[in-house]
């Protein structure tokens, strides 16, 4: 239901995320509309969707359209960025029905970078199947053929920006107190 690459990263090193893409909500497949496009930034949490604590937005999800991604952590920050469009970027493990066995089925790790996500099925979980004459064609599992080709850029630590993006010089001599 998903094709792209992921990774695994301890999510308690993970302190937030800001990422230029479409926010502040998670998504699914066939749950897209009402995301608009920004810059966002979420604290991590763990919050789940109707559950209380009520702290919003989700940090833990799928995100769509994403150009760039960072990741502020205990040990600096990541920040990852694509040319292409239409990136899905999954943070850590969650699901749209949990129980013994959570639903819909996650990627193998932990952070992902995807160019097809799975569809959620119904809110109360009554008979999990994939009919769309029920769901909808958005609820249609991913069938996905070809090849897919993406170029991630990492980057670890604070970007140099340079003598020319500097906000302040100090003075060779200091007229205040020399």
């Amino acid at each position: 239901p998903y094709a792209g690459v992921s990774f695994d990263y301890p999510e308690n090193y993970v302190i937030s995320a800001k990422w230029l893409g479409k926010g502040p909500y998670h998504v699914w497949k066939n749950r897209l509309q009402g995301q608009t496009y920004n810059v966002w930034q979420n604290l991590r949490n763990s919050t789940r969707t109707g559950v209380s604590p009520w702290i919003y937005p989700e940090f833990k999800g799928y995100f769509d359209d994403v150009s760039w991604l960072q990741l502020n952590t205990a040990e600096g920050k990541i920040t990852v960025g694509t040319k292409e469009e239409k990136m899905f970027v999954r943070l850590f493990d969650f699901y749209g029905i949990y129980g013994a066995e959570g639903y819909p089925k996650l990627p193998a790790g932990n952070i992902s970078f995807l160019d097809a996500i799975p569809p959620l099925g119904t809110v109360l979980a009554f008979n999990i199947n994939n009919d769309t004459a029920t769901l909808g064609p958005e609820s249609e599992p991913n069938h996905l053929n070809g090849t897919f080709k993406r170029t991630l850029y990492f980057y670890f630590g604070l970007p140099d920006l340079g003598d020319e993006n500097r906000q302040f010089t100090m003075p060779k001599e200091n007229i205040l107190t020399d």
